[in-house]
């Protein structure tokens, strides 16, 4: 078979994860639905479904005949996933949790039981959390042990994050185990990972401006500006070492990689100011992969090992040795999508080396291949506030900042290649509905806030862990509704607009089996035309397959069960639990003031000051019972705000 006939059999995917904060647990709870499908279909195509037993282990038991006919025989193949800050470690739970291969989807969970360990990495590093005991994450975080250096880190004490980093990054195995050997046949053997970090430490690249005249010489005058943006990027590479010159090796059973990949998961979690910096330097990134990574985002040819512009940038002024603070990869670039998308394209269209000089669609061409997004506060326009011009000083400067951050991350490379249909696209964020009476008739209308953990700036997940369960099991309930209902491809025989994936759902006779499409089909009825549209999945959520009731009238399989959740009410939080903490709270705040104090320098009206400060202890006090009271007041109106109160 050639390499055209076998694309046109496999759909290429590529899965970014945007920046989440605390909201990673929404994330998890997507890529938990996505591998539980997956996996599912998988053993479906060898005649198997996988049940749970009675003593909670994963079994395989064999499909009924009628079962056996209903499974669609085309193929997946997921070769990028990339993400950032939550998103990044979660990209990086799901490259080693499809290494790993074991199949645990977490389906429902009892909280009112004493939590226990799943053996899922999702559900437990990010709905664990750093929950230890009866001590919550948010106590953990309001620890003054991190202090004790005389030095403020991080607004909350981080050290939790190094615990899960420890935990949910390590594979039990030795060098010499391929990291192939248990990869599900979904992923790409060459699978790459990219997770965006923001260096603190800019790189020079520099710009000639020398003339006729002074070009040869050593003074010719150079132009300087600063890289920040770097790319974690790992390549599976088949099960083989890659050249760590090109690419950090995808390998979580080598100790140095592993060294490494924890290391870029802390940091592209970093969130700044929020959870402690990270540091990098040349023992976990060399200085040739650190010149060969940024030339290939700046010369937005993410695909190539050893590209032209390593060789053809100045390198004079790169620092030598390189290292570097880094935080969350959100305040460059939250969504690397672009940069997925970039290593996705050259693998659906093989010797294209230039996205100008493609032509991926034409009149008798389809979508190779698509990209997925899962975002928990995607940025739509039409949410954004309307502009309010400042009148002074003090609204310009908060604004100044806003519009460098805006610009930080303006996508200029995706918009100029994404306004074409040349590829599938679709993004996976929170949406929950309720059910409403309304003139004596019932129906559904969107919850205004359906992420319990979007609360407190995306830090309301530290708070409680009803909040980051509710949020897991929405995630696992989006991606079913997004896979039933929009990661498809339309269906129409009658006009030739058929899929090639789809062309296998053909019976031997040549026609299409009528019940197979009859179960996985997507109906769409335009509400001002009326037209009506039919679609096929690209990726069939094959628990349809085990569904005996057939669906109401008007309805079909894949849209039955759209608005059932797994946690049916939104989680609510007893204001008592964090008046509670007012000890903690209060504590923490006056360990900062008392380290600020001692940072004062020492000068005559600075003295003043600080001795002011020392012996008049009750101001200190006064000052930290009224910071601990306002950020306890501003909690709880957020929380208030959001209906997430008792």
């Amino acid at each position: 078979m050639s390499e055209n006939e076998l694309s046109k059999d496999t759909f290429q995917l590529g899965i970014t994860m945007a920046g989440a904060s605390s909201a990673g647990c929404y994330i998890g709870g997507v890529m938990d639905y996505f591998f539980e499908v997956l996996d599912q279909w998988e053993a479906a195509k060898k005649g198997k479904r996988k049940v749970k037993s009675s003593d909670g282990e994963w079994i395989e038991v064999d499909l009924t005949e009628e079962q056996k006919k209903m499974v669609p025989p085309h193929k997946v193949m997921i070769e990028v996933i990339g993400g950032n800050s939550g998103g990044g470690m979660t990209t990086a739970m799901t490259g080693l949790h499809a290494i790993k291969g074991k199949f645990n989807p977490v389906q429902e969970i009892d909280l009112s039981k004493e939590r226990e360990e799943t053996g899922n990495v999702f559900y437990d590093s990010w709905v664990g959390l750093g929950d230890k005991g009866k001590v919550t994450t948010f106590q953990r975080g309001l620890d003054t042990g991190d202090l004790s250096d005389g030095k403020i880190h991080s607004i909350l004490n981080s050290s939790f994050i190094e615990e899960i980093a420890k935990k949910a990054f390590v594979l039990e195995g030795d060098s010499e185990t391929d990291p192939t050997d248990n990869l599900p046949d979904y992923f790409s053997r060459d699978l790459e990972m990219v997770i965006a970090h923001a260096m603190l430490r800019g790189v020079p690249l520099e710009i000639p401006f020398g003339n006729n005249t002074n070009k040869k010489l050593r003074s010719a005058p150079r132009h300087a500006t600063y890289e920040h943006f770097l790319l974690s990027h790992l390549k599976l590479n088949n099960g083989t070492p890659t050249n760590p010159d090109e690419y950090i090796y995808l390998n979580p059973y080598d100790d140095h990689v592993k060294k490494q990949i924890q290391m870029i998961a802390m940091a592209t979690g970093a969130f700044p100011i929020g959870l402690m910096y990270r540091k990098f330097d040349t023992s976990l990134f060399n200085e040739n992969y650190i010149k060969r990574t940024i030339s290939r985002v700046v010369d937005q040819k993410l695909w190539e090992a050893n590209p032209s512009m390593f060789q053809n940038i100045l390198w004079t002024n790169f620092p030598d040795p390189y290292s570097s603070l880094t935080v969350d990869g959100g305040a460059i670039n939250n969504e690397p999508f672009g940069e997925v998308e970039n290593i996705l394209r050259a693998r659906a269209n093989p010797g294209v080396a230039e996205r100008k000089d493609m032509k991926v669609l034409d009149d008798n061409d389809y979508q190779k291949y698509g990209l997925i997004m899962i975002d928990p506060f995607p940025d739509r326009p039409e949410l954004r506030k309307p502009y309010s011009e400042e009148k002074d000083l003090f609204g310009v400067a908060p604004s100044i900042v806003g519009t460098l951050w805006d610009q930080a991350k303006i996508k200029r490379h995706e918009l100029k290649y994404l306004l074409d249909d040349q590829f599938y696209r679709g993004v996976v964020y929170p949406v929950k509905y309720e059910k409403v009476i309304e003139d004596q008739q019932e129906k559904y209308e969107k919850i205004d806030y359906p992420l319990a953990t979007a609360s407190i700036g995306a830090f309301g997940g530290f708070l409680d862990i009803k909040f980051r369960n509710h949020d897991f099991f929405l995630g696992r309930d989006n991606a079913r509704n997004f896979m039933r209902a929009f990661l498809s491809m339309p269906f129409d025989p009658e006009n030739n607009t058929v899929h090639p994936i789809h062309e296998a759902w053909k019976k031997s006779n040549g026609e299409f089996d009528e019940e197979m499409i009859e179960r996985f089909k997507i109906v769409i009825t335009d509400k001002e035309t009326k037209e009506t549209n039919m679609y096929l999945p690209i990726i069939p959520d094959v628990n349809l397959i085990f569904k005996e009731e057939e669906p109401p009238a008007g309805e079909t399989y894949s849209s039955m069960d759209r608005y059932k959740y797994s946690v049916k009410d939104m989680p609510k939080y007893d204001a008592k639990e964090l008046h509670e903490r007012y000890g903690d709270i209060y504590e923490r705040v006056k360990r900062v003031l008392d380290i600020l104090v001692d940072m004062i320098p020492r000068s005559r009206l600075s003295f003043l000051l600080k001795g002011v400060l020392v012996f008049k202890g009750f101001i200190k006090k006064k000052i930290a019972k009224e910071g601990a009271n306002f950020l306890i007041d501003t909690i709880l109106e957020d929380l208030r705000c959001r209906k997430l109160l008792k």
